[in-house]
């Protein structure tokens, strides 16, 4: 009889570049430009990128993921979603940064940030309102459902306003 062990399987990690390149958006008309609800997801897990990919897939929302906070306001600028979401805690900028600087320019300054926050981590409410996340949400997902459906009413909200 064999002693069972619980190992902790690493999380897989890529570069930007790699993830890029391998990434075609569905919603990409032939002369590149971006069409239907679009979600740029910024987060490092790509474990945690493709469970909100799949959840997002079911309401036609378009998930453009990053993987280092370097990338994102170039990104985010080239899509223009309707809603970022970013883990607070990435290499590069990190969630709070992002947010003030989505706020501070005035191509984005309409677009909602919501955050993902590892349970073990470290997080300042407080400062989040502050740079002006509209909310946040805890990782490991109780229910993914939650998100879909802030994101999507975020969306509905903003297409409302505008």
């Amino acid at each position: 009889m064999q002693k069972s062990e619980n190992i902790e399987k690493p999380e897989i990690k890529a570069s930007n570049a790699e993830f890029q390149n391998n990434y075609k958006p569905s919603s990409v008309e032939e002369n590149g430009k971006y069409t239907g609800k679009k979600v740029i997801l910024a987060d490092d897990s790509v474990v945690t990128q493709k469970i909100i990919k799949l959840a997002f897939t079911e309401k036609n929302i378009e998930v453009f993921p990053l993987l280092s906070g370097d990338w994102e306001m170039k990104r985010i600028l080239e899509v223009l979603p309707d809603v970022v979401i970013a883990d607070i805690n990435m290499v590069g900028i990190n969630g709070y940064e992002l947010c003030k600087m989505i706020n501070q320019n005035e191509q984005t300054k309409n677009i909602p940030v919501v955050f993902l926050v590892s349970s073990f981590e470290a997080f300042d409410e407080i400062r989040a309102r502050e740079v002006g996340v509209k909310d946040y949400f805890t990782k490991p997902f109780h229910s993914i459902t939650e998100l879909v459906e802030t994101v999507t009413r975020l969306i509905d909200h903003s297409e409302k306003t505008f």
